[in-house]
């Protein structure tokens, strides 16, 4: 299926997800152990890399994918929100 239809609409959406993400790593920046915040990147992380898995871009999807295995472990207190994550994301 051709997909090449489809990519102005990935593009903007992927941009407000990014955007979004940017903001929310801000926020988080100021109190670490806010997990609404936290579910909310989730979900834009999830949502980028399902979009991304649509378009067949394997290298957008693997990186979406890694930022949610993050933020899953960050969701698990597993692994805490930190600067060195915030720079990362």
């Amino acid at each position: 299926m051709d997909m090449s239809q489809y990519r102005e609409l990935f593009v903007s959406e992927s941009r407000n997800h990014l955007a979004t993400l940017n903001e929310l790593i801000v926020q988080l920046e100021d109190n670490v152990s806010d997990r609404a915040v936290i579910n909310e990147m989730f979900r834009h992380a999830h949502s980028l890399k399902g979009m991304a898995a649509t378009m067949q871009f394997d290298a957008v999807t693997a990186l979406a994918h890694r930022m949610e295995d993050l933020l899953g472990r960050v969701r698990s207190d597993e692994f805490p929100f930190c600067p060195a994550l915030a720079d990362l994301l």
